[in-house]
């Protein structure tokens, strides 16, 4: 038994907020990104919006929209003001800075969007231009609605720009009361897939535009995505061949999701720079009502475990083998994103005994 089962049921585990930053921040809040257009039909439009109630922006409601849209929600107990917002594209150009400062109260939402009709309209700036390769249709078996650098991980790996994907994934930056924030839109949705996606009419969709918010670092969804309420997670990393890791978490749904569902829906698990999804309908129903995962994944060995505690609540452990995280510091960021459902939290790493180190230990 490893030194993490002995320990886990007496170490108090706490569970964080969901704060996808990449530096540590003073105040609590949520990051999404997500892309409004109003010039066609659909039935994806990032609700709320401007005009919506406890919605604060620098920009009017009623104008004609095709444009990127990020949106951060004050879950604090004070006021924090955003300056120096930038989203950078491409590897860094262009950069859009069109956004003067903005005080959001506790319990409201601040989105930065366009200024004026399509001076953010991030769509047409991708490094696929007007359609994405035949490799990350947005049609392909598994895959989602968007496609491109947007496509589920096993599908980018596969179609061999992972790398160019990843290098071109727009970057948001800002200072929040003062405090630096920077994070990856890894889902690629203000640039929709790297892609045109007016052209999506051409797989069958609605030639409209639109996708609901994500939180920024998650897989990427059509559909938009719904933060875990907590999460909170441990991490440990071997030290000997095999390499591998254990993680052990638990989380809890938020007030809006409609449940999860791993027999039907992708889970999608990242640990620092390590990404993996286990494909629709690879999970089998397990003895306690859980969910259950073996098998093996861009050659890591993968057991996962799903195990429900009440409704809202379940605990995810997940072992790999044939994977070396030792280059990860701390903290560790861990994303897990099932279905729509997702959270982001930080991990600080735990090195596994070494056979007979535990013992020599106890003697001395």
């Amino acid at each position: 038994m490893s030194k993490i089962r002995r320990l886990l049921p007496f170490v108090m585990i706490v569970c964080l907020l969901f704060l996808p930053s990449v530096a540590p921040a003073a105040d609590s809040f949520n990051v999404y990104v997500g892309y409004a257009d109003n010039l066609r039909p659909s039935g994806f439009f990032p609700t709320p919006w401007l005009g919506s109630p406890n919605v604060v922006s620098q920009t009017p409601s009623g104008q004609s929209l095709d444009t990127g849209a990020i949106r951060i929600d004050n879950t604090g107990a004070s006021p924090i003001t955003i300056t120096g917002l930038t989203v950078k594209v491409n590897g860094g150009s262009p950069v859009f800075s069109l956004w003067n400062p903005l005080t959001i109260n506790p319990g409201q939402i601040g989105i930065f969007t366009q200024t004026t009709s399509y001076n953010f309209d991030t769509s047409d700036i991708g490094i696929f231009g007007g359609l994405p390769p035949s490799s990350l249709y947005p049609t392909i078996a598994g895959n989602n609605q968007i496609g491109g650098c947007s496509s589920t991980a096993s599908i980018l790996a596969a179609s061999g720009d992972a790398v160019l994907c990843a290098a071109n994934a727009p970057v948001v930056s800002f200072m929040e009361n003062g405090h630096p924030f920077s994070a990856i839109d890894t889902g690629q949705i203000l640039n929709t897939g790297g892609w045109d996606f007016v052209n999506n009419g051409t797989f069958g969709g609605d030639g409209n535009e639109s996708i609901n918010w994500n939180l920024i670092g998650s897989a990427a969804s059509r559909g938009g995505t719904i933060p875990f309420s907590t999460f909170c997670a441990e991490l440990e990393l071997s030290q000997e061949a095999p390499k591998r890791f254990e993680l052990h978490s638990r989380f809890m749904l938020g007030t809006s999701s409609g449940g999860i569902d791993p027999l039907t829906e992708a889970v999608t698990l990242q640990i620092g720079t390590f990404s993996t999804t286990i494909p629709v309908g690879s999970f089998a129903k397990a003895r306690n009502g859980g969910f259950a995962f073996e098998g093996v994944i861009n050659s890591v060995n993968l057991e996962v475990r799903i195990r429900p505690l009440d409704k809202n609540s379940f605990t995810f452990k997940a072992e790999g083998k044939g994977v070396d995280l030792s280059a990860l510091t701390n903290p560790v960021t861990v994303v897990l994103t099932i279905g729509n459902d997702t959270g982001t939290t930080t991990a600080f790493r735990e090195e596994e005994e070494k056979e007979g180190e535990g013992e020599r230990n106890r003697d001395h």
